[in-house]
């Protein structure tokens, strides 16, 4: 039975009770209500019986004396918070320069990267004029004479060029948004004399990258909503059709779709997409099943492709776990999972299309494989390892392989590959540097999306670096560094220590720009990545990419302190300047890390942590004596003991949060009140009723709070308490 629970809780709190109300310089705590120490004197009346917890009352909010002693609580919480010097300036800097500095990346989708369309006489591209309306021209090269092949119309979007593969055709991808509602449009237009076909197809949404031409240039395949009706509902689009070029649109061909021959089974929650590989004149289909993770992969000569019920062969069943397939050269690129969580990266001929000859392309090892795009003739892929990525190129060709040097070491997302034009398109960040989108054209260099002036920079030399640590059962644990550049290693800097929760594959923290206002303070941020214990298929994930989860309940909290002694014995902060956040809710790693070594921490923040078991389901948030709980298992109000010098705390709790109920808070906090040693490191307790999607100047100043205690307590000069206020 943990210590707090099972020794004579009358005799410490009888010790304790009467020096809760003594005056500190911040103040005193207020009286613990009257039914609380009724209960106390209860338990010292039966002290040799087995007897309930005193406490229990604080799980009753709505009970007056409870409710009364949670608004005295947040009245010295906000008296002493007010009074902390240099607060109203951490506030004025969270609110106001911070995001107006970082730079915003373009929205996806209205300013589509569109790469030229090249041949030995002529370029087509696209222009947009001062009526903000696009035109794609062609210029021939040897004269310059230049004229319109399209011109879109009132908040039309060019999304895409589809040239034929003989050149005698272009396809125009159009979005346009009416009365709320994306629609799509492909137009066909003649390109020896720019006329406009009539052969006007309108795709489902979603479709931009799932329209293609067939190898002979004769027409085209693309994804339209299925118009059937069963009970009156519409089915989902699973719909892959064929136009043939002079035809009316509205005999196009269903090739993929209900009705399919085996062995594709298409369900009506299933999507599709259609991939062509010209040269070798096949079609795959990629089947996504219902629950969005599994996928089937068929292919069928382009030539067998009539309808319904062509005859397409497996090529992947869900079992192989593939990812993603890209076609270059001569060969079929798969990223799959089958192996290892990580991702293998595999190549199959494709005169033999068959999965069970797939070669490696790469050794596996510790990089995490996330996306996989390729063109004619050179296939990229997105890897990372600890958290920072790297892309990189194999030649479809020579098979040589090279990495795409990146102005920074970071964080890719959101990468995108046009293919007509061959440019990958993708948004980079740091820790230290704020997002922004670059281009990496045919040249293989990098050009910012951004308008001139505003791509991303390094914020006033600040740097970061992440990296593992290795813990003792073998976890290694991903670390984030922010820092200014010249950072001397004295154990002078107040330090935050943050939990940051992730399901493999991991990345490194994006930027925050509001971590620079604590920067500013001379301090440093450390980030320290976990998975959520919580998830049930993250610990099997995590044991095969190399992130092993300890099998008992103590590894997280075992992560944080490993964390703050890194952080001390390599001189980046001291004990007295260590501070440590988690605004996750239902957690408690860092509140468990403080109270098995408080003697790492100055001061702590926590939000909504989980310090007790919840009540079973049948149960309400109320008193009761027998709770369903793993027995195994120790809580954050199990840790507490007497005689201990806690760190000071700042435990915030929002009343609407049912993960971790208001009344965990108020235990904890009454708790730890009573038992710490050091008065000097108060334990103060803020209610709130803040509902998601609270707005950002309640959020910055929820920040500058937190942040003005923890700076307070680290004893940085600008923060000192003003008792005279």
């Amino acid at each position: 039975m943990p210590e707090f629970r099972s020794i004579c809780l009358c005799l410490i709190l009888s010790a304790l009770l009467p020096a809760v109300v003594q005056a500190q310089s911040w103040g005193s705590y207020p009286a613990m209500p009257p039914a609380v120490v009724e209960a106390v004197q209860a338990v010292k009346d039966q002290a040799h019986h087995e007897a309930p917890d005193p406490f229990r009352l604080f799980e009753q909010t709505e009970h007056a004396q409870i409710k009364d002693w949670l608004q005295r609580q947040n009245a010295l919480t906000d008296n002493v918070i007010t009074r902390i010097d240099g607060r109203e300036s951490l506030l004025a800097r969270l609110r106001g320069q911070m995001l107006s500095e970082v730079p915003s990346v373009p929205v996806a989708g209205k300013a589509a990267v569109i790469g030229d369309i090249e041949t030995t006489d002529s370029r087509i591209y696209v222009q947009t004029g001062a009526d903000q309306r696009s035109r794609v021209l062609i210029q021939n090269r040897v004269v310059g004479a230049e004229r319109v092949l399209f011109l879109t119309g009132d908040n039309e979007h060019i999304q895409r060029l589809l040239p034929a593969p003989d050149m005698s055709k272009l396809g125009v991808l159009t979005q346009i948004n009416r009365h709320g509602r994306t629609e799509w449009s492909l137009s066909l237009i003649q390109i020896s004399d720019g006329q406009l076909l009539d052969d006007r197809i309108t795709p489902a949404d979603d479709a931009e990258n799932n329209a293609f031409w067939k190898a002979d240039s004769k027409a085209v395949f693309y994804t339209r909503y299925a118009d059937r009706q069963n009970n009156g509902i519409q089915q989902g689009k699973i719909e892959m059709a064929q136009h043939i070029i002079g035809e009316p649109v509205r005999i196009d061909k269903v090739v993929v779709g209900a009705g399919m021959a085996k062995p594709v089974r298409l369900s009506s929650d299933d999507t599709v997409r259609m991939k062509i590989v010209p040269d070798a004149a096949l079609v795959f289909v990629e089947v996504t099943h219902a629950n969005g993770k599994a996928k089937s992969y068929f292919y069928a000569k382009q030539s067998d492709v009539t309808g319904v019920g062509t005859a397409w062969k497996l090529f992947a069943a869900p079992a192989d776990k593939i990812e993603s397939l890209a076609f270059a050269g001569d060969a079929i690129y798969l990223l799959s999972r089958k192996k290892t969580i990580n991702g293998s990266l595999l190549k199959v001929d494709l005169k033999t299309l068959k999965l069970s000859q797939a070669k490696p392309l790469v050794k596996d090892g510790a990089a995490i494989l996330h996306e996989l795009f390729a063109v004619k003739d050179a296939l990229y892929w997105h890897a990372s390892e600890a958290g920072v990525s790297q892309l990189l190129k194999a030649d479809a060709n020579s098979g040589n392989i090279s990495a795409i040097v990146l102005p920074l070491r970071g964080q890719v997302s959101e990468i995108s590959l046009e293919p007509a034009s061959g440019q990958l398109s993708f948004i980079l960040q740091s820790a230290s540097v704020a997002p922004a989108r670059y281009r990496l054209g045919k040249d293989r260099q990098l050009v910012s999306v951004l308008p001139a002036g505003t791509a991303a920079q390094p914020t006033a030399d600040i740097l970061s670096k992440t990296f593992y640590l290795a813990a003792a059962n073998g976890e290694r644990i991903p670390l984030t560094l922010i820092y200014h550049a010249g950072l001397e290693m004295d154990g002078s800097h107040p330090a935050l220590l943050v939990t940051d929760y992730a399901t493999p594959p991991i990345f490194a923290p994006g930027f925050d720009a509001g971590r620079m206002a604590w920067l500013e303070q001379g301090g440093i941020v450390a980030i320290v990545q976990m998975r959520d214990a919580a998830n049930g298929s993250d610990g099997k994930q995590s044991k095969s990419v190399k992130y092993p989860l300890s099998g008992n309940m103590h590894a997280q909290s075992a992560n944080v302190i490993l964390a703050a002694e890194y952080l001390v014995r390599e001189g980046y902060t001291s004990p007295e300047k260590l501070t440590a956040e988690e605004v996750d809710s239902a957690k408690d790693a860092v509140m468990k890390a403080a109270l098995r070594r408080p003697d790492l921490f100055a001061a702590v923040h926590v939000h909504n942590v989980r310090s007790e078991a919840l009540p079973a389901t049948d149960q309400k948030n109320t008193p009761k004596k027998n709770r369903t709980t793993n027995a195994d298992t120790v809580f954050a109000f199990d840790e507490l003991r007497s005689g201990v010098a806690y760190p000071a705390m700042l435990i915030s709790a929002d009343v609407t949060d049912a993960t971790a109920p208001l009344w965990m808070s108020a235990k904890l906090a009454a708790g730890m009140q009573i038992l710490s040693t050091n008065k000097n490191r108060p334990v103060f307790l803020r209610t709130s009723g803040k509902k998601p999607g609270a707005d950002e100047l309640s959020v910055s100043a929820e920040r500058a709070d937190a942040w003005a205690f923890l700076l307070w307590q680290a004893g940085v000069r600008k923060f000192s308490f003003g008792a005279g206020k």
